[in-house]
């Protein structure tokens, strides 16, 4: 917030204070002319602080998101829950079990009614008639990339998989690099990747 905003604001104060009990006046209609002004500027000034904000913060994820979440005023700790909905029916439900049980059979059911508005095709092998030419296929995975993988890694984070410090992968990049390969390698080869990689 700058200087110019602060004072802007102590002045729209200072003019409510004088008008807050005489609506309908020349004082007052002023007073809101003002007051609209301003919250023009600061919807504008925190426009321009946050569009700034995420191009500082566009190579970093983790400040992005701390970024994005102040914009949407995310609060992870916080915890909210529904008290009571109004189901198809029009009756209302307070009980936590049955909120849930609406909720998931509205969420069950929606695939199976957007599918029957869904008009099959009238012939499928005319949408396949051409040949595909091209060919789609991946390199193996060298200890390079493994090493460049393990450099672009933040320290101070560990991975939720098997909680190894990155500091400590870091520095034993060029002795993991070599089996690693081998196991990603291996691994599409297969086409079998473990659940925990996925």
């Amino acid at each position: 917030m700058t200087r110019a905003l602060l004072k802007s604001i102590i002045t729209k104060n200072k003019l409510y204070s004088k008008v807050w009990n005489k609506k309908n006046t020349f004082e007052y209609d002023a007073y809101k002319q003002y007051r609209n002004a301003l919250n023009r500027t600061i919807k504008a000034a925190k426009q321009n602080y946050y569009e700034q904000q995420i191009l500082l913060d566009k190579n970093d994820p983790k400040k992005l998101w701390k970024t994005i979440n102040s914009i949407l005023e995310f609060n992870p700790r916080s915890k909210s829950s529904i008290e009571r909905i109004v189901d198809e029916t029009g009756n209302k439900l307070n009980n936590p079990r049955d909120i849930a049980n609406t909720f998931d059979q509205y969420f069950c059911n929606i695939g199976p009614e957007l599918a029957k508005t869904i008009t099959p095709p009238t012939s499928a092998s005319s949408n396949f008639s051409h040949s595909c030419t091209s060919i789609f296929s991946l390199m193996d995975t060298s200890m390079e990339e493994v090493i460049c993988g393990i450099d672009y890694l933040k320290i101070g984070k560990a991975l939720k998989v098997d909680d190894i410090p990155t500091k400590l992968l870091k520095m034993a990049k060029t002795v993991l690099a070599p089996f690693l390969s081998v196991v990603f390698n291996k691994c599409m080869i297969k086409v079998c990747i473990p659940i925990l990689l996925r």
